[in-house]
């Protein structure tokens, strides 16, 4: 501190930037005031200083209003610096946060909140510390990378609903998070409603299963104070699905509490009963390319077979592309037929837009393309979910790592009707098709018995007497023409 004497005394240049320093310090308090209107759990997560901390919450638990507060206080403290907010996607960024920004950018004007499209990335930009803060989406591995190059590191990193993410969540931390916080001595924050499945990174950090755990805060949607009546609603919403409050919907998505629910899963993987090598999969069968086609989503391709006589199906090879036109979705066709040759048999969705890519393929590419079966698609989810569970669907786990994600999140919205938006099926809608294409292929009540067993001796009975049969009718009609 000095005195007002000694502050007069100071060269003009100095005594101006000191008093600019003062009042930036001073806009910065009062910035801070957005802390006061937050909840208690709330207001413990943010100013909780932890290098690396999780939030766990229910849904409606007001996440996305607390990871905000949390950002913005690390862009008070870091003037020029660059944090991040990561969702699936680009648009699930600004779906989850835009509310958040809108409401803050009203209460509290002097953050002097802006959204800036910049290289095709939105920012958010703190005006009062000149802080961006990137709103980013990461749906795969193939997106991990552009998270390495982080300048000069990042302040704060938040990955929300991260118990949507597949394998490659571990890589995004390790690989790509974890090395640009060094800079700055950075913060990380996983952040997310508990999944169907107590496994995965989200899961070991936020409860000390198979690691350490880091600080964890919890907070569900009886904490908001701007839900109404919060008790009343999900009384109705399990009186809607039949649910109680011990069942594993109701715990998990508004307790926020980690359960095991297979049940949810809509496609029932087991590594131990469905999971192959490439070298046990029997040589020879029938092959089928199943195609789930996207424009704004991701083409998925799914390579399967089946062996004559045998139950199984065998998967041998699923992935997606994103951005794929026609032509690249034909390129990447010609090069699977080029390996396994023109007898393959190939399936696509034909329904919205993809038709006009499944008739681009047939009239420019002279690929031939057969509409998938979609008819029902409840009803044959079902029978998927028994062939997963009975073993007859194998899946070649290290060609196959998108699908399994996928299976590994897909779940069913509530009522078990239809499948739950939040999650991807891109290449599970790929599996579905090019299974029920595939068995059209296996027919057992028209596999021949065999030899020497009791069915093979009544069918070759059978056709004795057949023969005999037609014999006498042939003769019959001969010796009426005879008389005639």
């Amino acid at each position: 501190m000095i005195s007002a004497r000694q502050f007069a005394q100071l060269p003009p240049e100095l005594r101006g930037e000191l008093e600019r320093r003062i009042k930036s310090a001073r806009d910065i308090r009062t910035a801070r005031r957005f802390l006061r209107d937050l909840h208690p759990k709330q207001r413990a997560f943010v100013l909780d200083a932890s290098r690396r901390k999780v939030a766990v919450c229910s849904r409606r638990a007001g996440k996305s209003h607390g990871i905000l507060a949390w950002l913005l206080d690390g862009a008070l403290e870091d003037p020029g610096g660059l944090s991040v907010y990561i969702a699936r996607s680009k648009g699930d960024a600004m779906r989850i946060m835009g509310p958040a920004i809108e409401l803050y950018s009203r209460l509290y004007p002097e953050l002097q909140l802006k959204l800036r499209e910049i290289d095709g990335q939105r920012l958010l930009i703190v005006g009062l510390t000149r802080h961006s803060i990137w709103l980013a989406g990461c749906k795969d591995q193939s997106e991990v990378g552009k998270f390495r190059g982080a300048g000069n590191g990042y302040k704060r990193v938040a990955i929300d609903e991260a118990q949507e993410y597949g394998a490659f969540l571990r890589d995004l931390i390790t690989g790509a998070i974890e090395p640009a916080l060094v800079d700055k001595k950075g913060q990380l924050l996983l952040a997310g409603t508990p999944g169907p499945i107590p496994a995965g990174i989200f899961y070991e950090v936020s409860t000390g299963d198979g690691g350490p755990q880091w600080p964890t805060h919890h907070w569900t949607i009886f904490d908001n104070p701007h839900i109404r009546d919060a008790e009343e609603e999900i009384r109705l919403f399990c009186a809607t699905y039949g649910l109680d409050k011990d069942s594993a919907t109701y715990r998990r998505e508004y307790l926020g509490q980690w359960v095991r629910d297979e049940g949810a899963l809509v496609y029932p993987y087991s590594a131990n009963v469905n999971a192959c090598r490439a070298d046990e999969v029997p040589d020879g069968g029938h092959l089928v390319l199943s195609l789930d086609f996207g424009v704004v989503d991701a083409t998925a391709f799914t390579l399967l077979k089946t062996i004559p006589g045998a139950p199984e199906v065998w998967v041998l090879r699923s992935w997606s592309r994103t951005g794929l036109i026609p032509s690249a979705v034909a390129a990447h066709v010609e090069q699977i037929i080029s390996v396994h040759g023109r007898g393959l048999q190939i399936v696509g969705d034909e329904g919205g837009l993809g038709k006009g890519y499944a008739e681009e393929m047939r009239q420019r590419y002279g690929i031939g393309i057969v509409a998938a079966e979609k008819t029902k698609k409840r009803a044959f989810q079902e029978i998927v979910q028994g062939e997963l569970r009975s073993g007859t669907i194998k899946i070649v786990a290290s060609e196959c790592h998108q699908l399994l994600d996928e299976m590994c999140l897909l779940q069913w919205a509530p009522g078990k009707l239809a499948e739950d938006a939040r999650f991807e099926n891109h290449c599970c809608d790929s599996l579905l098709y090019g299974v029920r294409a595939a068995r059209a292929w296996y027919s057992p009540e028209l596999e021949p018995p065999k030899p020497g067993t009791p069915e093979w001796w009544a069918a070759e009975a059978a056709r004795t007497k057949a023969a005999i049969r037609k014999r006498a009718e042939q003769r019959s009609k001969k010796l009426s023409g005879l008389r005639r």
